[in-house]
């Protein structure tokens, strides 16, 4: 065959540019030298991201494309502030646009507690400090930069920020409130948590009649949030298991013993016992839901309000040699805040219609009358009324030789987030792709430490992703901690999930993995993100894979996890690693773990990092540690106590007013920052330390 080139010319032009300047001031009012300028340019839907910093002066002066600039100026430490607001400017070709920048102080917000027991009086408030934020469980939806008396925020006047408590660890109830920051950048919320516990005494019978000891709890509220920590365990000489609740109303437990199961739906009140009576379990039935460990699984576990799920249902008639299971459907109990996606929904492979009775999701699947196992599918869209911990429970009813029966597949537990962040753990290269879900339309903004690296606007379904390259310098260990914010377009800014990456350009790790199933291949590079991508696979039938590493001379011992079975991959002489995954019949998350050797060499000639980017690597708590005194063994501290051999005191100013005393056994003079203006150690060794009750490492 002849081939055809075809040849065109296409003439670049640059864009027509402009200049904006301006003068940056910290919260004091003076000069914010070394803030980071960040200039978002908004072009045909999509945004790019310009930088600068200030000179000594304050003064900045950015090159931009002419066009609607949206700019904002961040502080690099604390003495300057938190960040400025976000300003828009247009931007004309050869024309200088002025555009002075104010960084604002963090917010502050002071929390009243109150805590009210059966039969008495509200007490309160209650002084927060280390211990009370941590029993109750103090957080908010924004970073928290630090949480002392009052609780200092990530956030500007005129944004709306929600402050949660939990108490139900201490058997009261857990409360949220929303609060919007004055412009004076403080706020006051109250919050009120209740004793509201309730009993439920139940005694299991197994199918046989006799008692039952002990037995699996799920147990749903009636927001078909999921309750964690319910147990049933009988004591030498008990006859009832007592359900001890964190509060009163609709609940449906599901029992699982011996190879039964068992499913009761009861109300309680506040302080009363509801007793169940005698529950007898049942027997599996066809569809014998303790074979398949994750007969219901989930494409994402973390969900935002606004973002979508998809929920996989397999199922399996294991009597169908004998009976065929007619009229099926597979039945999902949905919680608050949770509703089908029109049109999503696919059984055995082929588009399948659904209906909603009530809260339940009901997906007829027809006559099951072979024992392959199949699955259905379905989205989910989240809204605002979804709780921090809900839960998708799915069972199948069908008829079996004339009699009507049912019996539970399993559950997927979700958890609530409000912008969700997948990152990869470790990354060989600084450019890589990040991704998660948030709010739909949100604009979603990823920050390296204090600096912002890339911005992304989830779809429709809640999912967005977006190409970043992290800071520093290229060739340079480095830990890196992102993070992840969201504007959903009414001015609301809400803070996300913090992940940590390790950048080590020599790592041997993983580069690319190769699937081979059905007679096909498929191949997908881990360098620079998380894969997440769909997957055919024929059942009973293994897998083929092929794993290539940087350096396979320092990689042993690898293994390849499928759903609930464990392979192991052996080298070639071609340095690739080969195996074969066998079938699993809870085929979910593949999982590669691998050991590695230590290159000393390359270890020797690792510089070190800047004192910037070690403060960019700690959590935002800690970003502005300084160390104001050290006293080391043989030394007197300021209290008079001679230091013993060894051992060492140090002084370290974790936030602006916040300032803790700690000990150790490490000598750190020798690290301790000698430079002007530096409290930070100067090396990179590890000091252990302990804050309000909390291990943190520096």
């Amino acid at each position: 065959m002849d081939r055809l080139n075809v040849a065109a010319s296409v003439t670049l032009s640059p864009k027509p540019l402009g200049k904006l300047e301006g003068v940056v001031k910290g919260k004091d009012g003076k000069a914010a030298a070394d803030a980071q300028i960040v200039a978002e340019l908004l072009d045909d839907g999509k945004s790019k991201l310009f930088y600068a910093r200030t000179n000594a002066s304050g003064a900045y002066s950015l090159q931009l494309p002419e066009g609607q600039i949206l700019i904002r100026a961040i502080a690099t430490s604390s003495v300057q502030g938190y960040q400025s607001q976000q300003e828009s400017v247009r931007i004309a070709a050869g024309k200088t646009a002025q555009k002075a920048l104010q960084i604002l102080d963090f917010a502050d917000v002071g929390v009243k507690l109150y805590t009210l027991q059966p039969g008495g009086t509200w007490q309160g408030p209650i002084p927060i400090d280390a211990f009370v934020a941590g029993a109750y469980k103090l957080s908010s939806d924004r970073i928290i930069q630090s949480l002392q008396s009052r609780m200092i925020l990530r956030a500007l006047p005129g944004e709306t920020v929600q402050i949660c408590a939990d108490g139900r660890d201490l058997n009261l109830s857990a409360e949220c409130k929303a609060v919007k920051i004055g412009e004076d950048g403080k706020a006051e919320v109250e919050l009120r948590l209740k004793n509201e516990t309730s009993k439920a005494a139940v005694r299991l019978l197994g199918a046989d009649g006799q008692p039952l000891t002990s037995a699996f709890v799920e147990l749903l509220n009636g927001e078909g949030q999921y309750i964690p920590n319910i147990n049933y365990n009988l004591a030498p000489g008990e006859e009832r298991g007592i359900l001890t609740l964190q509060g009163s109303g609709s609940y449906k437990a599901t029992f699982y013993a011996n190879g039964g199961f068992a499913e009761v739906s009861f109300s309680t009140s506040q302080g009363e016992t509801t007793d169940l009576g005698a529950v007898v379990l049942q027997p599996y039935g066809a569809f014998a839901s303790g074979k398949v460990k994750q007969a219901v699984t989930v494409s994402d576990s973390k969900v935002a309000p606004g973002s979508t799920t998809t929920l996989r249902v397999l199922y399996q008639n294991y009597y169908a040699q004998s009976f065929a299971a007619e009229d099926a459907e597979i039945v999902v109990a949905l919680p608050a805040g949770a509703e089908p996606v029109e049109g999503t929904a696919v059984v055995a492979g082929k588009a399948a219609s659904y209906s909603v009775e009530g809260r339940n999701l009901i997906l007829p699947v027809g006559t099951v009358a072979d024992n392959k196992q199949q699955s259905a599918q379905v989205k989910l869209r989240f809204d605002e009324a979804v709780g921090n911990e809900p839960a998708l429970q799915a069972s199948i009813r069908y008829k079996m030789k004339g009699e009507q029966s049912s019996e539970m597949l399993g559950m997927a537990v979700l958890s609530k987030v409000r912008v969700s962040l997948r990152a990869p753990a470790l990354t060989v290269k600084r450019q890589l792709s990040l991704g998660g879900s948030a709010p739909a339309g949100a604009a979603v903004t990823i920050y390296d430490g204090r600096n912002p690296i890339g911005t992304a606007t989830a779809n429709k379904d809640g999912i967005w992703w977006a190409d970043s390259t992290l800071t520093g310098s290229d060739g340079v260990y480095m830990e890196h901690r992102l993070s992840v914010e969201a504007d959903d377009g009414t001015g609301a800014r809400v803070s996300g999930e913090e992940a940590v990456v390790v950048y080590d350009p020599n790592d041997p790790g993983l580069v690319s993995m190769t699937i081979l199933s059905n007679h096909k291949e498929v191949t997908f590079n881990v360098e620079g993100g998380v894969a997440v991508f769909p997957l055919s696979v024929v059942t009973n039938a293994p897998i083929a894979y092929r794993l290539n590493f940087r350096d396979p001379e320092r990689v042993y011992d690898v293994r390849v996890q499928n759903g609930d079975t464990l392979s192991q991959a052996a080298k070639g002489a071609d340095g690739v690693y080969r195996g074969v995954m066998p079938f699993s019949k809870s085929f979910g998350q593949v999982w590669i773990d691998y050991r590695t050797k230590s290159d000393s060499a390359e270890l020797a000639a690792r510089p070190a990092i800047t004192e910037e980017e070690l403060r960019n690597s700690l959590p935002a708590a800690l970003r502005d540690i300084a160390v104001s005194r050290v006293t080391n063994a043989g030394e007197v501290t300021p209290g008079g106590e001679r230091m013993p051999e060894g051992a060492f005191e140090a002084d370290v100013r974790v936030a602006e007013g916040v300032t803790s005393t700690i000990r150790g056994n490490v000598r750190i003079g020798c690290l301790y920052g000698k430079r002007q203006g530096s409290g930070l150690a100067s090396a990179y060794g590890l000091i252990r330390f302990q804050l309000q009750g909390e291990p943190y490492r520096a």
